[in-house]
Parts: C-alpha cells; sequence; structure tokens
C-alpha cells in the first residue's frame, strides 16, 4: 500500500515566507517542503538559484545526503536511502554488539538469539546468555570429537534392533520422542521453546548419559552404528540454529551424504519406540543419581573405593536392573555392587530409598563409623544452634518491625534449609547407630 503524503500544509508555510529572503526559518522550511513531496516528483534545481547564497548551500547539502543531484532531480521514496540516525547510546550499543559478534561467531550469537526471545535484552544480560551458549557449542564440539574418534568406518549399514544394547534402545526412544516434540514447537512457532528443548537434551541425555553409558560398550559395532546415527541426526535438528559448526562436523562425520543444509529434516519413528528398556533405563539413572547424592551429602571422597548393595521391591525391575548393572558400577565407580533381598546382617552405612529401591553403602569398620558419627553429632549441634538463633529473631517483635523484608524473607530460607539439613542428619545418625545405640535426637 503505497504512503500517502500531504504536503499541502508545508507548502502553504513555504509560499507564505519564500518571498523574504531574511527569514529565519526560510531554509528549514523549504526543505520541509522539498522533502514533504510525494515520491518521483521532479524538481528544477535551476530555479533554487533565485536564492540566496546561504539557502542553495544549505539545500544542496542537505540534498545530496538524501541522493539528490543536478543530475538527478527525483525526490526519492523516504524510506530507501535515507541514512538512519542514531543516538551516542544506540552507537555504543551497536559497536558492543558487533564485537560480540566478532568475538563469539555467528553460530552463538544466532543460538542466543533463537533460544531467549527478548526483543531489546541488556548488553550484560545478553553477553552471559552468549557466554552460556558458547560452552554449549563447545559441548557439542567435544561430543562429537568423542564419537568421531571411536568410528572405525564400519558404521554404514542400517541399525539392528536386535543386537543393540538396553541403553541404546532407551536413547533412541528418547531421541524419538524428542523430534517429535520439536517438530510439534516449529510447527507452533515456538522458536525459543525448541532451541531450550535441543540445548537441554543434547547436553544432559546425550553428553551426560548416553556418551557415558557408550564407553562401557564402545568396542561393539551395533553401539557405534547408534552413537553416529543419533549425532547425525542430533545434528540435523541443531542445523537451522547452528548451521556452521553443525555442517562442518557432518562434513566430518559423514561426508559421502553431501551437505546437511540439503538433508530434511527427522521426524517421529513408529519403529524406534521402547518402552520396556526405557522404562528399565530410567530406573537405572535413578538409582545412579541417588548413589551419587548419597557421596555428595555425606562428602565421600569420589576416588575412594565403595561396596553397594541394593534392595528391590519389584521382580521385575530387579531382573533390569541385574541386566544393567555393569552401567551402574562404571557411573558410580563402586567397587562392587550386588542386589540383594534384605540389609539386616549387613555392615552399618549410608541409606537412601526411592519408591521401589533402596540404596546401602556400608562402613568399612568400626573405626570408620564412629568417625563419622561425631562428625555428624557435630554438624547437628552447629544446625540446632543456626535454627535456635533463626527463631529467636523471627519471635522478636522489634526485631522484625526494624529488619528489611527482603532480610525477614532470606532469614526464614535460611531457616527452612536448617530444618532440612536437621532432619536428613537425624536419619543419617539412625542409620549409622547400631541398636543399643539409636536414640531420638531432639
Amino acid at each position: 500500500m503505497e504512503k500517502e503524503y500531504n504536503h499541502k500544509f508545508v507548502e502553504k508555510k513555504w509560499l507564505s515566507i519564500q518571498a523574504i529572503p531574511d527569514h529565519p526559518a526560510r531554509s528549514s522550511l523549504l526543505f520541509q517542503y522539498i522533502n514533504s513531496l510525494p515520491p518521483d516528483s521532479p524538481l528544477d534545481l535551476q530555479n533554487l538559484a533565485a536564492l540566496n547564497r546561504t539557502d542553495t548551500t544549505q539545500i544542496k547539502s542537505r540534498m545530496q545526503n538524501r541522493g539528490l543531484t543536478p543530475d538527478n532531480p527525483v525526490i526519492p521514496d523516504p524510506d530507501q536511502g535515507r541514512p538512519k540516525r542514531f543516538s551516542q547510546k544506540k552507537k555504543s550499543e551497536i559497536t558492543e554488539i558487533l564485537k560480540i559478534l566478532e568475538n563469539f561467531g555467528w553460530d552463538n550469537f544466532k543460538f542466543t538469539l533463537a533460544i531467549k526471545a527478548d526483543p531489546d535484552p541488556e548488553l550484560s544480560i545478553f553477553l552471559t546468555r552468549i557466554k552460556r551458549i558458547k560452552a554449549f557449542t563447545h559441548k557439542i564440539w567435544n561430543a562429537s570429537r568423542y564419537v568421531i574418534m571411536n568410528l572405525h568406518n564400519d558404521e554404514h549399514s542400517s541399525l539392528e534392533f536386535d543386537k543393540i544394547t538396553a541403553t541404546d534402545k532407551w536413547f533412541l526412544h528418547r531421541l524419538n520422542n524428542t523430534v517429535d516434540q520439536i517438530n510439534h514447537q516449529m510447527d507452533q512457532y515456538q522458536i525459543p521453546d525448541a532451541a531450550a528443548t535441543l540445548y537441554h537434551f543434547f547436553w544432559h541425555e546425550f553428553c551426560d548419559w548416553y556418551l557415558e553409558f557408550s564407553k562401557t560398550d564402545i568396542r561393539s559395532r551395533e553401539t557405534r552404528k547408534v552413537l553416529k546415527f543419533s549425532l547425525l541426526h542430533l545434528l540435523q535438528c541443531l542445523h537451522p540454529f547452528i548451521p556452521f559448526l553443525t555442517e562442518e562436523i557432518h562434513q566430518k562425520v559423514n561426508p559421502d551424504q553431501g551437505l546437511l543444509m540439503t538433508a530434511s529434516f527427522p521426524q517421529f519413528n513408529g519403529n524406534w519406540v521402547f518402552l520396556q528398556d526405557h522404562s528399565a533405563i530410567e530406573q537405572l539413572k535413578t538409582l545412579i543419581t541417588r548413589t551419587r547424592k548419597i557421596r555428595s551429602e555425606n562428602k565421600i571422597n569420589p576416588g575412594k573405593p565403595f561396596s553397594v548393595y541394593i534392595r528391590v521391591n519389584s521382580p521385575g525391575i530387579k531382573n533390569e536392573i541385574a541386566k544393567n548393572l555393569k552401567y551402574y558400577d562404571f557411573l558410580t565407580r563402586s567397587q562392587k555392587s550386588e542386589i540383594v533381598d534384605d540389609f539386616s546382617g549387613l555392615p552399618c552405612g549410608f541409606k537412601a530409598k526411592t519408591q521401589n529401591l533402596e540404596i546401602l553403602l556400608p562402613l568399612k569398620n568400626e573405626t570408620e563409623r564412629k568417625q563419622y558419627l561425631n562428625k555428624l553429632k557435630k554438624d547437628f549441634e552447629k544446625t540446632r544452634a543456626r535454627i535456635f538463633s533463626a527463631e529467636s529473631k523471627l519471635a522478636d517483635p522489634q526485631f522484625i518491625s526494624r529488619e528489611p523484608e527482603s532480610g525477614l524473607s532470606a532469614l526464614k530460607k535460611s531457616l527452612l534449609k536448617s530444618h532440612q539439613k536437621r532432619e536428613k542428619i537425624q536419619k543419617t545418625l539412625a542409620d549409622l547407630s547400631k541398636e543399643d545405640e539409636s536414640q531420638k535426637i531432639n
């Protein structure tokens, strides 16, 4: 739709003063009059010679900025070719953005914009985001290097589902569901959601779990085939957001298949649905996560070898866990893991419980047990003192009246964390105490 140009008002003002050579608004009004003419209006520059020298110099200078010359006396469309004028702050922001683009590259810049659809973010916030995305693209490169280094150039045939492991099937199932989710988000133009889904899936499922699982089966040709296939599938999903890096990796992994940009986007495949294997590996992940948490909460040295006893309530889950204990031992660095029916008769140790699983990390001897007990009792007394101090402050009206709202909120959060820590210490003390030592600690 063509723009409407109403210049009658400006023309009327200009005609009222054009006969007054010394009028202070003469030059500005003449320029406004010329500027208000419709596009492609002819303008006779010879008529400007009748103006005084000041008018002619200023008008010609302004007209040259608009691309108008005596050889081309046509008023151009204001939306075409007019140089934009920016404030000093805006110029500074543009300069900073160009520096960010130069330092971080187009892939990082584009994915940062895609994953957080913020029309006008602060530069400091944008810089924090792009640094996180740069770490993600490094993760893509390092994960791809791991896959490429372990390929033997014999992974060209199609997948044979009866030969791959339970972890391979678990990841294909997860990948299939994620592809379906991304397609739905892209169809709904939910670009930030699709980018975030890819970010979390690649980092937390592919890198944190599947690559670690694959290290125990990397000598298997079928596992290498799944690794290669999964990486290529993920590169196809990432390519619209990170085109240059994914194209370069694709040429290293699969140079005979042409450009990645010509490949079709992945779609949901009904042959990659493995519900039983998916459920079994999810249970295994829960078991691994809980074991790691026990070691972290009780500050057990990660390099220290330890044994693990596992009690499973469901016979079906018990069989699946037993089949995949090698992955558990590898990812938890346990010296020995054993599935038992009962913990009675076993040494005292740290325990954790989920819906269908219970874990016991036994202590080696009586000396070690007493050392942990003494340490826990000291932590318990310190935590109880913090709780008493916080509750005394919150019960004091004078303290509440003079403390700002932010300070009271922080104190309440600290009190809640202290209560949770006290409960964990009480539970651990009960686990490490023998029957004749067990007592309720208040």
